[in-house]
């Protein structure tokens, strides 16, 4: 008896599992476990704080 085995490696990219805020930190927990933690201000829109309307 024969057998054959295929093995494909698939690539997936990490996606975002959790998001929070410290002040005025962004962190981003990723399905890999890492998280990234980065300044608000690097994003324009949420450089400057939204007033209500």
């Amino acid at each position: 008896m024969s057998s054959i085995v295929v093995s494909k490696e698939v690539e997936v990219e990490p996606t975002a599992t959790r998001v929070w805020v410290e002040g005025r930190i962004v962190f981003i927990e990723l399905t890999d476990g890492r998280i990234i933690g980065f300044p608000a201000n690097r994003l324009k829109f949420l450089k400057m704080p939204q007033t209500n309307n």
